[in-house]
């Protein structure tokens, strides 16, 4: 549903999006600050506009899939964190990641690290 969960202050730290969800409409989490890791256990769930929007909080995005198009340019990706959310401090953590999403991660300022080849991914779950 658009807005779902829209500046509510009582969602959890840590978001859990099962494999079963397909698709987070815009403002899904906007404005939830609290927020601060977001695991998809399905890399293909489709997002559109400002889904983590102003969700200042977050540092980490946890693929558990290697199915994963967060979006297909940084443009599109800059939409998904739209208005104000610190998007330099986040780190995706992902497995085997195509080059074309690590490059879209990249250009938008964030951080990859391939879990099946670092040794953060033991920390970063």
């Amino acid at each position: 549903e658009h807005d779902a969960f829209n500046g509510c202050s009582g969602v959890e730290e840590e978001i859990f999006v099962p494999e079963s969800v397909e698709k987070l409409v815009g403002g899904a989490f906007n404005g939830c600050s609290s927020i601060t890791v977001v695991t998809l256990k399905n890399g293909g769930v489709d997002m559109s506009g400002s889904v983590f929007g102003r969700c200042l909080s977050l540092e980490k995005i946890i693929v558990e899939d290697d199915n994963f198009s967060l979006a297909n340019d940084a443009e599109e990706l800059s939409r998904v964190f739209d208005d104000g959310t610190n998007h330099h401090k986040i780190t995706v953590y992902g497995y085997n990641l195509p080059v074309n999403q690590r490059n879209n991660i990249i250009a938008f300022g964030m951080d990859y690290i391939n879990m099946s080849e670092s040794s953060e991914a033991d920390s970063a779950v």
